[in-house]
């Protein structure tokens, strides 16, 4: 059977020649478009490009702009400011900052006069220095309420500071009078034993018979002695029985100012507006507390006396210190916010590192006391009370943290000496 010649060849069919033809004209087609449409995505990024271009540079414009308006009306506020202070500025700089306020905007500024403008703003701010712009708006818009806060802040530092000077004197007072009842009582107490011992010789004595008695003394002489001596005894145990009433009533007013610990505390006693049955109901519960005491009442009386020793040297230390600390600082505070707003120097910079040294003059009232002892002091800062060189270190921080800077400076300089 003989073979087909078209059998397996394809490359000589009609329709395999009318693809091949086809696909030959697309592809010129598709190359066409692919360049349209690099030409049109190129076109767009070049459009973008000058777009944002024209953008950035209306935004420069419009800086440029805002900030010449800024700077003109800043010139014309410095510039009232140096009329109401009597500062003298020169001719060229009053026009200046008068013609740059009266042709920005117009054809006739130009380069020159917008140089000729910030020269004079330059003058114009270095004159009045340290006055500027922004503490003449600060003072003017904030000063009041910031002064209202100062002085705020000082009446509440000096209540805190009363409160507790108060609490500390009473305290102090109290516990003082206390020590020297009991030595006056313990003097006493001894006069009378001593008195007791002589009044039971002599009332042995006046026992005796006449040729027995010592010294050549009579039976009168002896009976004045007693006398005497019994005299002197009553009085002498009538003020014992005194210093110990008094005793007691100073150890029940430093038990209302310290602070007791314990399970049993003492209640309170009758009041000025309490009823007659509110009275006797508190005096027998009042009554009730001191039987209770019993042989604890002395150790008590030591321990509460202890006690208040203790909180007195921790406020004599860290807590009246810290308190004068702050309101030294709170007076130069005082100080420095009344004299700038006076000057009109006073800014929002200022007013934040006022607030960083409240808590630096406080830790400075507590360092001076680490520092200075008054025993070792100058003649004339001896006499000088340690609570106010407290005060002194908070009002004047930078000469303590100068001090510490520089100490420290010098060790830290030694260790980074190259060793030879």
């Amino acid at each position: 059977m003989p073979e087909n010649p078209d059998n397996g060849d394809t490359s000589s069919q009609p329709g395999s020649a009318q693809k091949t033809v086809g696909g030959s004209k697309a592809a010129p087609r598709k190359k066409r478009a692919k360049d349209a449409a690099n030409a049109g995505a190129q076109a767009d990024d070049a459009q973008t490009e000058a777009t944002l271009l024209e953008r950035s540079v209306n935004d420069i414009k419009a800086t440029r702009v805002n900030l010449l308006c800024q700077s003109i009306n800043r010139a014309q506020v410095l510039l009232a400011s140096s009329a109401e202070s009597n500062v003298v500025v020169s001719a060229d700089v009053i026009t200046a900052i008068t013609a740059a306020q009266e042709n920005f905007g117009t054809p006739a500024w130009n380069a020159t006069t917008e140089q000729e403008f910030w020269t004079a703003y330059q003058a114009i701010s270095g004159l009045l220095q340290p006055v500027t712009y922004e503490s003449l708006r600060w003072v003017e818009v904030a000063g009041k309420a910031t002064t209202k806060k100062f002085i705020a802040l000082g009446f509440i530092s000096l209540l805190i500071l009363l409160v507790s000077q108060v609490f500390w004197v009473y305290v102090n007072n109290t516990s003082t009078q206390i020590r020297n009842s009991i030595e006056q009582l313990n003097k006493k107490s001894a006069e009378v034993n001593k008195l007791e011992g002589d009044v039971q010789i002599l009332s042995s004595q006046i026992e005796l018979a006449a040729g027995d008695l010592p010294d050549g003394l009579t039976r009168t002489d002896v009976q004045k002695r007693l006398n005497q001596a019994v005299s002197d005894l009553n009085v002498a145990f009538d003020e014992t029985e005194r210093l110990r009433r008094l005793l007691n009533a100073q150890f029940v007013i430093l038990a209302d100012w310290v602070p007791e610990l314990g399970s049993d505390p003492k209640p309170d006693g009758p009041g000025w507006f309490d009823t007659d049955e509110e009275k006797a109901a508190k005096q027998i519960a009042l009554d009730k507390w001191y039987a209770s005491q019993g042989a604890e009442r002395e150790f008590a009386k030591e321990y509460l006396l202890a006690q208040a020793a203790s909180i007195l040297a921790l406020m004599s230390t860290y807590v009246l210190p810290l308190f004068y600390g702050a309101l030294g600082t709170v007076a130069y505070i005082l100080r420095s916010v009344s004299r700038g707003i006076r000057e009109r120097v006073l800014n929002a910079s200022k007013v934040l590192n006022f607030w960083v040294r409240l808590p630096l003059g406080a830790l400075s009232g507590v360092a001076i006391g680490w520092f200075l002892n008054t025993d070792t002091l100058p003649t004339g800062w001896a006499s000088v009370q340690p609570l106010a060189i407290a005060f002194v270190a908070g009002y004047s921080v930078e000469l303590i943290f100068t001090a510490m800077d520089q100490l420290v400076g010098a060790f830290s300089k030694g260790d980074n000496e190259p060793k030879r």
